[in-house]
């Protein structure tokens, strides 16, 4: 029994590794030792975070389109502040979310485990499949590089990078 949970992290790491690698994260971008901050819980948290640029105080918008082959464009570059809206434009819901699969916790204050709590709102993570028409849309206040993907299809990918 021991030794199959052995092989099991093993293998798990492997394929973290892995996909790290392929998606063109750069490990000092991911902040593994950061502390939990205390964040009163909201009466009614958003599953569905979605801020809009006035809210930012910058203004600028960006649009990722989501379709049956993928995310267009794959690679976005803008500037820390940039509002980057997610379309959904292909036939089935799609979850976008920071890398890594299924945990999502690559970019800053992220995780797949803050959904459905107050910390949700600080995380880049739809939280949810996003219907087709809908959209997801995040502030990016991190400069980095940040890979992400699509939680219900893990092997649709993307990078952004903020300057």
């Amino acid at each position: 029994m021991k030794t199959a949970i052995i092989i099991i992290t093993i293998v798990v790491l492997i394929v973290i590794g892995l996909f790290l690698f392929r998606s063109g994260s750069n490990p000092e971008d991911i902040n593994d030792n950061q502390e939990e901050e205390m964040i009163e819980e909201s009466p009614s948290p958003s599953l569905s975070p979605t801020i809009t640029p006035e809210e930012d105080g910058k203004g600028e918008v960006s649009t990722i389109v989501y379709s049956d082959s993928g995310f267009s464009p794959r690679t976005l570059e803008v500037e820390r502040g940039t509002t980057v809206i997610f379309k959904n434009n292909s036939s089935q819901n799609f979850w976008p979310a920071s890398a890594v699969h299924p945990i999502h916790s690559a970019y800053p204050n992220s995780s797949l485990s803050f959904c459905g709590t107050a910390r949700a709102i600080n995380a880049f993570d739809a939280c949810q499949g996003i219907a087709v028409g809908g959209e997801f849309s995040f502030v990016f206040n991190e400069i980095g590089t940040w890979a992400y993907h699509d939680h219900l299809e893990a092997r649709q990918v993307g990078t952004i990078i903020i300057r």
